[in-house]
């Protein structure tokens, strides 16, 4: 395993033990530059799993991107905040790079392939089908 800045033994534990169920949900994972995690493909989209501690437990934040590069704009922030409250599960977000996704998160301690690969699965699902609609409206593209 490489050496990363492990903020916890928690998070340490569940990026060991969490590699193995997330390739089976996904196929194969490669390590996150920016965070302590996981980025691969679904469908030929970027997704990610990012794992941070959680008091004595981690949260498994796992993120499907609807465009990247995005201009912020009052009209934006409003529809992720509308499309967020008409969910059921996970919310939109902007990074600081000014990319979209939409993200469902679950305690490490808990997560199994089944449950990693349904969360993965429902949030690629709900990001893609708000994409083309988004890049129509607010423009953005690919990673």
């Amino acid at each position: 395993m490489p050496v990363l800045p492990f903020e916890s033994e928690g998070q340490r534990e569940a990026y060991e033990r969490l590699r193995g169920p997330l390739e089976e949900a996904v196929g194969p994972v490669r390590e996150r530059i920016h965070a302590i995690g996981y980025v691969y493909e679904v469908d030929d989209t970027t997704v990610t799993s990012t794992i941070a501690p959680w008091g004595d437990d981690t949260i498994v934040a796992n993120r499907s991107y609807l465009a990247g590069d995005v201009p912020m704009t009052e009209a934006l922030l409003r529809e992720l905040a509308t499309w967020t409250e008409a969910g059921r599960f996970g919310y939109f977000g902007v990074d600081n790079a000014n990319n979209v996704y939409f993200e469902h998160q679950l305690a490490g301690s808990t997560a199994t392939a089944d449950t990693l690969s349904r969360s993965i699965r429902q949030t690629h699902a709900t990001a893609m089908a708000h994409r083309d609609e988004f890049r129509s409206r607010f423009g953005g593209g690919d990673l």
